[in-house]
């Protein structure tokens, strides 16, 4: 038998007798060996020949396909009965549970001689008969396709001339356990974020429940488990993405569904950062920093605020692990005084970056790296390093154009040698600065820097008019009012390309300007000046917006009976909101008696007559109106008499059967007889009021 815990992976699929006979499943029990649906193999008739055979089961995992075939052959014993033998049966499980749509075998073996027979019965009463979805194969019974009804108690007899024996097998019927996770399949998830993941249960007979994340028991400590069947993450870090199972187990059977949770996009990390030291000239030294983010980050270096560069002594290298870690270090070989500094790694990708600095101190004189000048923007704020190695420093200043720093309460000088200026003045900040370091030996050193001063463009604010309708033109400038030469000046619509019938010209070094020869509604939208140069670059917006007259869908009455109902609707197809509609009868407002029901929205508006009369007959104009301008379309409603329309179809039938003699002559059928007498008749009167309606 295989155990309750592994029949979802493991299926018998045939008996192998002496290594060489197959013997496999089948619902007739008429032969002498049968293998039952769920794995057990019964032989009848056993005689002395059954003893020199051996058996072995063949099973496959279902989830691997492997085939196996059982280690131990199974041999008979069988003992000779010269008497009768009252049958006994074989112990089994008094109850038996299964599921749904499954296949069921209530087992009845019994020992006697002669052979035992068996009648099956359910409930006590009603006797079984072999037939449809019940398969009765002697010492078992085969249900197929169990249904709920098939639920209750089953009761074998089985008999010979010597006796009998009954058991009762109580047989449960459930629905079969199925499992299922909400989210499914797959969730990306950005670092931060919650998630909460529900494991949905169908069926089954008291189901447990276990969570696992990549096959392994879920660690409460980073989720929550408000009730048994939620996993709640409230704050998803990188150890959360992964494999996630809901396993749940009944007293029969285990199932599972599995998911998968996927960093979305996250900001870099440093999970490990090389620290600060002071080290002596001479030996090799490493810097190290590992970082994680998605999309995997990149890692840069610079030493003093300046770009590291490799060279004969400085390597730089980087890899990424398996697990995602990316992997940067800096290798220096014969460490100098003129290395040290304050190093700094730093890890970006498209969501963020974050950086890491830490000074690697070099026991020596004084060393200040060459500083390259620096153009600073006016009005912003300047930080300016001294880029000072060898250890220990005793004294570091500044000096601009041979004054001592600071002068100003705009100036600061910070303990690391830097300078800082609050708000850069485009005159009396630029010039000559320069470092100098000096230790307590009296040994000292210094740089000099040259700042020059640069001004950011600044555009003089302007707007788009707002009563701009299509066809209409429509002129802007963009002016520079202050800036540094070069100027490039540029503009966008919606932060993309200009449509192709908008026209830019340049004039001078500070002027731009947009013209549109003829609006159409696509120009409505944010138009944006952008003036960039070597300071800075800035960008002013202005709304473009065109008033687009209504457009309204043709709608039509026709020629209609006194007496009917009748609606149209009057849509407008497009234009600006906000929109006024409606109606006019003959060109004026209609009076309140003529019983006429109009319902609007924000797009239409629907007309309806009730009762349909002469008086209703007219020229029918909705009118729709925006800030752009109003539109008419209008509809002609013709009301017709019964009698006039009588008159019609005479007429019509007449001209149908006219003759040409001295005098026309109509012809009408009325049930089949000629009366010129009343055509005649009808044919003046309707003549008559043709006349009068003219």
């Amino acid at each position: 038998m295989v155990p309750n815990f592994m029949k979802e992976f493991i299926s018998i699929t045939s008996w192998l007798q002496d290594s060489s006979f197959n013997i496999y499943p089948t619902l007739k029990g008429d032969g002498k060996y049968q293998m039952l649906p769920t794995g057990e193999l019964l032989v009848r008739r056993l005689d002395d020949a059954d003893v020199y055979r051996s058996y072995q089961c063949r099973a496959v995992n279902t989830l691997t396909g492997q085939t196996l075939l059982s280690l131990r052959r199974v041999q008979l014993h069988v003992t000779d009965s010269l008497s009768s033998v009252t049958p006994r049966i074989v112990p089994s499980p008094a109850a038996v549970h299964a599921k749904k749509e499954g296949t069921v075998v209530l087992p009845c073996f019994s020992l006697g001689n002669p052979p035992p027979t068996y009648i099956w019965k359910k409930e006590g009463e009603k006797r079984v008969e072999a037939g449809g979805r019940v398969i009765t194969a002697n010492e078992a019974l085969i249900i197929h396709r169990a249904e709920l009804t098939d639920s209750g108690s089953w009761t074998c007899l089985a008999n010979n001339t010597a006796g009998q024996q009954t058991k009762t097998i109580s047989l449960h019927i459930g629905i079969p356990l199925s499992v299922n996770l909400q989210p499914s399949r797959q969730v990306i998830i950005d670092v931060g974020k919650a998630v909460e993941i529900k494991c949905y249960i169908t069926g089954g007979k008291n189901p447990v429940i276990t969570w696992f994340k990549d096959a392994k028991p879920v660690i409460y400590s980073t989720y929550s488990l408000g009730e048994e069947d939620k996993l709640k993450i409230e704050k998803v870090g990188r150890e959360h993405a992964g494999m996630y199972q809901c396993l749940v187990r009944d007293e029969d059977i285990s199932m599972q569904a599995t998911f998968q949770l996927v960093l979305g996009a996250s900001k870099p990390q440093l999970t490990y950062k090389f620290i600060q030291q002071t080290v002596q000239p001479g030996p090799a030294m490493s810097l190290k920093c590992i970082a994680i983010g998605n999309p995997t980050p990149q890692i840069t270096w610079a030493v003093d605020a300046f770009p590291l560069a490799m060279n004969e002594r400085f390597l730089i290298g980087q890899y990424v692990t398996l697990n995602g870690d990316v992997v940067s270090h800096v290798n220096i070989s014969n460490v100098r005084v003129e290395d040290g500094g304050i190093y700094q790694c730093k890890a970006s990708n498209k969501v963020g970056e974050t950086f890491h600095s830490a000074e690697m101190r070099v026991y020596g004189a004084p060393y200040i790296r060459k500083i390259p000048n620096i153009s600073a923007v006016a009005g912003e704020p300047l930080y300016l390093p001294c880029p000072i190695a060898g250890y220990p420093i005793d004294v570091i200043t500044w000096e601009k154009d041979g004054r001592k720093l600071p002068i100003n309460r705009n100036q600061r000088i910070f303990p690391n040698g830097t300078l800082y200026i609050t708000s850069v003045g485009r005159e009396q900040d630029k010039g000559s600065y320069q470092c100098s370091a000096q230790n307590k030996q009296g040994k000292a050193t210094s740089q000099n820097i040259i700042i020059s001063v640069i001004v950011a463009p600044k555009i003089a604010p302007f707007v788009l008019q707002n009563d701009l309708h299509v066809g209409d033109r429509v002129g802007v400038q963009c002016f520079v009012t202050k800036g540094d030469l070069p100027l490039w000046l540029g503009w966008t619509k919606d932060g993309g390309v200009l449509p192709g019938d908008v026209t830019v010209h340049r004039y001078g070094q500070y002027t731009s300007s947009l013209t549109i020869n003829s609006l159409t509604e696509g120009h409505t939208g944010n138009y944006t000046c952008i003036a960039r140069n070597n300071a800075s670059t800035v960008e002013y917006t202005a709304k473009l917006l065109v008033n687009v007259p209504p457009k309204l869908g043709p709608f039509t009455f026709g020629e209609l009976v006194e007496g009917v109902r009748t609606q149209v609707q009057c849509v407008v197809q497009s234009g600006d909101p906000p929109l006024t509609l409606t109606w006019l009868k003959d060109g004026v407002e209609f009076s309140s008696d003529l019983g006429v029901h109009i319902t609007k929205d924000d797009f239409s508006s629907t007309l309806a007559i009730g009762k349909v009369g002469l008086e209703h007959s007219g020229d029918y104009t909705c009118v729709a109106t925006n800030p752009a301008k109003s539109t008419k379309l209008s509809s002609r409603l013709t009301v017709s008499g019964i009698v006039w329309q009588l008159c019609k179809w005479i007429m019509h039938c007449s001209l149908l059967h006219m003759h040409t003699f001295d005098f026309p002559t109509l012809n009408i059928f009325l049930n089949g007889f000629e009366h010129l007498q009343l055509l005649m008749f009808l044919f003046l009167y309707c003549i008559l009021n043709i006349v009068l309606k003219l």
